[in-house]
């Protein structure tokens, strides 16, 4: 149980996949008609108990805790990585610009090791991100 933080991005495709190809077999990809496959939905970013990165989201959209998901865009995502490494380059930054966000099983509120391996993370994996529709979402 904890803050599990999904960001995956949606990508029209409508008319353009020709076949689906399983890793592993599985009964419920075999009757896919791939003719009608509108979206493809790739996951970008895995957080857990992310709570900073929680709480800028948070912060962006003015998400209420009952939302289930919130769209955020490509320049937003970037101002996120901008936001990161500018505390990784100055830890007296993390308060002010991407502070610890409190919750039910969010995680630490300290500015220790997890807190700064996350902003690497949210770097190193946000760093390639395209012009298009992207969604958050977290549970608990």
């Amino acid at each position: 149980m904890g803050l599990d933080q999904y960001l995956t991005r949606k990508t029209y495709a409508f008319g353009k996949i020709k076949e689906v190809i399983p890793i592993e077999k599985h009964k419920s990809i075999e009757n896919i008609n791939t003719s009608k496959i509108t979206y493809i939905y790739e996951e970008i970013c895995y957080w857990r108990k992310a709570n900073a990165i929680h709480g800028w989201f948070t912060r962006l959209k003015h998400w209420d805790e009952e939302s289930q998901s919130i769209t955020v865009s490509q320049n937003e995502l970037q101002k996120l990585v901008q936001i990161c490494s500018e505390v990784l380059a100055d830890n007296s930054k993390a308060k002010d610009l991407l502070p610890t966000h409190e919750g039910f099983f969010f995680g630490g509120l300290n500015y220790d090791d997890y807190y700064y391996n996350t902003l690497r993370q949210t770097i190193d994996e946000l760093i390639d991100i395209k012009d298009c529709p992207y969604i958050y979402e977290a549970s608990w």
